[in-house]
């Protein structure tokens, strides 16, 4: 869904800010012994049928790997910030990460062979959104974070729907989506060049207002 603010879609157009409908999937593998194991998935689909081919699904794929390795760097950062040795050590940023399938048969009447669909190892049976529309509870690791994408990619990214789990090693990532723009934006945020946007004539102006929403407040 998209977010508004002032009346205006705080969410640029496209596949990867589309609606987008997620099952619990239980996946059997061989456990390479011989045997099998069980593993609870995410199965991740576009709410439209329609956008359900592997162009869009790839898109998925490529943010996730994008934000996990943005998120390699923050917790490095963090961690040499509060002295440790490793990055292990300190409650960081994990990305789950996602694959992509064709459907080969279905008993689910809304997912049909030939589609295009994103499983991912989810074994929670809830998702929280930690950075998404600016008005969830104020978690200062996925706003550091948030802020920290924008400030490293000079202004040129933001990464964005930021939701999955919080636990005691730190916070895991599903679906994240990273709005990408080639030219640099506004100029105040911390001395960064711009927040990152989606291009076109008004966005340097909404890229601020997305940026303000996103991260009311700042740790």
């Amino acid at each position: 869904a998209a977010s508004e603010h002032g009346g205006k879609k705080m969410w640029p157009e496209g596949p990867r800010c589309a609606a987008t409908r997620y099952w619990g999937a239980k996946v059997v593998a061989s456990d390479g012994r011989g045997g099998f194991e069980e593993h609870w998935c995410m199965l991740q689909v576009h709410a439209s049928q329609e956008d359900r081919h592997m162009e869009n699904v790839k898109m998925v794929v490529d943010d996730a790997k994008d934000v996990a390795s943005y998120a390699h760097s923050f917790n490095q950062a963090t961690a040499k910030a509060c002295g440790a040795d490793v990055s292990d050590e300190v409650p960081g940023i994990k990305v789950l990460a996602p694959v992509g399938a064709y459907v080969i048969g279905s008993t689910v009447p809304d997912i049909g062979v030939g589609q295009a669909v994103t499983l991912s190892m989810y074994p929670y049976n809830a998702v929280k959104k930690f950075v998404f529309e600016g008005s969830e509870d104020f978690l200062e690791l996925p706003q550091a974070f948030f802020h920290y994408v924008a400030w490293m990619s000079g202004g040129r990214e933001l990464v964005a729907d930021l939701q999955g789990m919080q636990d005691d090693e730190g916070v895991i990532l599903t679906d994240p989506v990273l709005l990408r723009s080639d030219q640099p934006g506004i100029g105040d945020i911390l001395g960064v060049i711009g927040v990152p946007g989606v291009g076109g004539k008004d966005e340097g102006a909404r890229d601020e207002e997305r940026f303000n929403l996103w991260h009311p407040r700042c740790g």
